[in-house]
Parts: C-alpha cells; sequence; structure tokens
C-alpha cells in the first residue's frame, strides 16, 4: 500500500473546472419535472393559474446552470506529511422565459385581472437570479502511515 505524497518543500496548484446544466429537477414525490414548473407553482400560489379555458395559457421555460471552479493547493512538509487547501469558486445562473397566449376570452376578464396576469407573467421573465461566491475553505492533511513514496 502506498500513497502519493509531495517531497518536502514542493507545492502543487491546481485547478478543477466543472459545468452542470439542467431544463428538469424532481420534484417532492421524486417525479421529473420541467424546471419552468417552479415558476408556474410560484404563480398558482399567487392565485394566478397557468391557464383558464378559452382565456389565456401562461408557458414558462427554464434552465440552470452551475459553473464550479476549484482551487487546489498541496505543500510537502516533509515525504510523509503533506497539508494542502481546498477552495471552490461557484457561479450560478438561471434562465426563465415566460409568455402569456391570449385566449378568445381574454376581453372578458376585467382590466385588473389583465394587468395582474401580464404583470406576475413580465416580473417572473425577468426573474433571472444569478449568483457568484466563493465556497467553504477547507484545510486538509495528509500523513503516510505505511509504506514507501
Amino acid at each position: 500500500m502506498s500513497a502519493k505524497l509531495l517531497p518536502e518543500g514542493v507545492i502543487r496548484a491546481r485547478l478543477y473546472g466543472n459545468i452542470a446544466e439542467s431544463s428538469h429537477w424532481y420534484g417532492d414525490h421524486r417525479e421529473r419535472q420541467p424546471l419552468g414548473q417552479v415558476g408556474l407553482d410560484q404563480l398558482a400560489a399567487k392565485g394566478i393559474p397557468a391557464g383558464v379555458t378559452n382565456g389565456y395559457r401562461i408557458t414558462n421555460e427554464a434552465s440552470y446552470r452551475l459553473h464550479r471552479t476549484d482551487l487546489v493547493v498541496d505543500y510537502g512538509l516533509s515525504s510523509d506529511f503533506n497539508v494542502g487547501l481546498w477552495w471552490p469558486y461557484f457561479h450560478h445562473d438561471t434562465q426563465e422565459s415566460t409568455t402569456v397566449t391570449q385566449g378568445t376570452g381574454w376581453a372578458s376578464l376585467s382590466g385588473v385581472q389583465r394587468a395582474g396576469i401580464t404583470g406576475a407573467v413580465t416580473t417572473l421573465d425577468n426573474t433571472d437570479p444569478e449568483h457568484t461566491g466563493w465556497g467553504d475553505l477547507y484545510l486538509g492533511v495528509k500523513q503516510r502511515v505505511l509504506g514507501k513514496n
């Protein structure tokens, strides 16, 4: 059994990059759903259904992207003992495209109802959260207990 450790006085820095994308998510009952359904559920919770027969239909398409970069630095204090740090950097981005299609009964809705629906759709369409920042800094050690380098 052996462990590959850095020799004494040697430092190594590495960058790792990962990208993940999705347009679906898993609900409470482990069913796969389009990510855009989350926004439609938020509208429904505010009393705005995704559609009314002959009145209107709201559609929402959404996607999520995660770009993660990890900085890893190791240093050999001795040939049998290394220290290191690991610092992840994250960039999360959600894109939504929401539209309302008016049906023949759209005109029968009150002006307040039409304004509320179009306002909610516009707000949801403009809600594209993006978060960037450093994650937790992890410090670690590696020590050989058996074998040779």
